[in-house]
Parts: C-alpha cells; sequence; structure tokens
C-alpha cells in the first residue's frame, strides 16, 4: 500500500513538473512575441514539444539553453557588457590615471559640442561670473545641460546682465550692447 501511494506521488510529481515547465515556456514564447521575436516564440514551444517525446526527460537542461541564449543575443544585455568592459576596463587597470582626470580643471570638454565649448569660452575670456540664455538656447535640452555643467563655476542666473545669444538672434537683443563673439555664438550685456 505504501509503495502504491509512492508510485502515486511520483507521478504526480512529475506531472505537476511538466506542467509548471510548460507555463516557463509559454511565458518565455509570449515575452519573445511581444518583442517581436515571432520566430524565436515559435522555436522555444516547437523545441519543447519534441523533447517531450524523449524517453528521459530533461526539459530544464533542455529548456535553459534557448533562453539564455534569447536573453544573451535578443537582449541589449550582451551589449551593455562590452560597453560596461570598454569604459571600465581603463579605470581598473590605469587608476592613478583616472582619479587624476578627476581633479584636472577643464577634463572632460573635449566631449561637449563645439557650441558649448563657444559658450564657455566667451565667459571665461571675459570674466562673467554669471549668465543667462536666449530662448533659443535655454529651449534646447542638450545644450542647456552641457553649459550649466561645463561652464560651472560660472553660474546660469535669470537676472544676470549678460545673455548668450545666436548670432541669428541679435534683432530681438537691439538694445543690448554686444561683448564678444565667437562663430555663432555672441554675448551680449543688457543693462
Amino acid at each position: 500500500m505504501a509503495n502504491s501511494l509512492k508510485n502515486i506521488y511520483f507521478r504526480f510529481q512529475n506531472r505537476i513538473n511538466l506542467i509548471l515547465i510548460f507555463l516557463l515556456v509559454v511565458v518565455f514564447a509570449f515575452f519573445a512575441w511581444q518583442l517581436e521575436n515571432r520566430v524565436y516564440a515559435i522555436f522555444i514551444l516547437s523545441f519543447y514539444i519534441v523533447a517531450l517525446f524523449f524517453k528521459q526527460r530533461l526539459h530544464f537542461e533542455l529548456i535553459i539553453v534557448p533562453i539564455i541564449l534569447f536573453f544573451i543575443f535578443n537582449t541589449l544585455t550582451l551589449e551593455a557588457l562590452l560597453l560596461l568592459k570598454k569604459s571600465d576596463l581603463p579605470s581598473i587597470q590605469h587608476p592613478k590615471a583616472e582619479l587624476s582626470n578627476l581633479f584636472t580643471p577643464h577634463s572632460g570638454q573635449g566631449v561637449l559640442p563645439s557650441k558649448v565649448l563657444d559658450m564657455i569660452s566667451i565667459l571665461n575670456k571675459n570674466d562673467v561670473e554669471t549668465y543667462k540664455l536666449s530662448e533659443k538656447f535655454s529651449s534646447d535640452i542638450v545644450i542647456y545641460q552641457r553649459i550649466v555643467e561645463g561652464a560651472w563655476p560660472i553660474k546660469p542666473d535669470n537676472n544676470s546682465a549678460f545673455t548668450l545669444i545666436a548670432i541669428d538672434e541679435m534683432d530681438k537683443y537691439k538694445d543690448c550692447i554686444t561683448i564678444d563673439e565667437i562663430e555663432d555664438v555672441v554675448l551680449v550685456n543688457c543693462r
């Protein structure tokens, strides 16, 4: 009697495992389908159905390989890991060089847009302590963010007399005095 109950339990346990694995496969196939990976969704379902016909059913081992391949090649995981390695490896190999860049004045400005570099140059050359941006420059999110971080410790201030404008905005600032001009960036004093 005890042996027959054990056999029933083990048969029932296998069916539960089979159902759970099937639900796991369906969930991954659904996510793959939602991510526009229709071929992978069909592949993983068919792979699972074929695995059912094997005498020794090692579903977990058979299903985990395609799932891992999906996450590595169909998501940004591999690209993110490669990008992390590329950006972090020099700082790990040569920490002194990376740390010295943190404390070097004006380090990192090489990645700023040329227009922002022109703005910083005008501000530094004219010993400006505060500035404001014209409507055109302040509406451009990239320029606004980069000038605020790149020009520091020179601070943006809406009450400042000095305004950075584009050369095509000169008509709006006729009453202001032109202080300096580089390329298409102009520094005016509107007091």
